[in-house]
């Protein structure tokens, strides 16, 4: 990997990173004042009765934001796009973990090889990535062994 092409993927996500941590403290945020709603709501409704109806309903029309869309400005190689991808579904399925920076480093060789081992969490959240060949993963370590005797046989 050129130093340059290296230094872009790691500014890539490190970016990204960031971003992801942006959403999480906001979804943080969000959550507390949704939490803080329904306490006082629990607080108030037996002082007020029928007086005041809150709309419980205010919390589901608040528009979903697209994570890969909000990410497109930053991440925009087209090599790296799979990163986009990742840190989309990272954010919307909660499941970010610190190793998930060194998949994600070995992810970029995928186009490049036969077989990539990565460990079910990981191929769970890239399993729809389009921008990956995804029939080349292997999630689960016992199918290793047949994958690269099916590839080695195939050739």
């Amino acid at each position: 990997m050129s130093s340059s092409l290296g230094q872009r993927l790691f500014d890539t996500l490190t970016q990204a990173t960031a971003a992801l941590r942006k959403v999480t403290e906001l979804r943080k945020e969000m959550l507390a004042i949704k939490k803080n709603y329904y306490d006082q709501k629990r607080r108030l409704d037996p002082q007020l009765g029928a007086l005041v109806k809150f709309d419980e309903g205010v919390f589901r029309n608040i528009p979903k934001a697209d994570p890969e869309e909000m990410l497109k400005d930053i991440i925009v190689d087209e090599r790296l796009s799979y990163i986009r991808h990742y840190f989309a579904q990272a954010i919307l399925h909660q499941q970010f973990k610190p190793n998930d920076i060194g998949d994600l480093l070995h992810l970029f060789y995928t186009q490049d090889v036969d077989l990539m081992r990565c460990d079910r969490t990981m191929y769970a959240l890239m399993r729809n990535c389009p921008q990956l060949p995804t029939e080349r993963f292997v999630s689960l370590l016992d199918n290793l062994p047949f994958r690269i005797r099916t590839e080695f046989e195939a050739r």
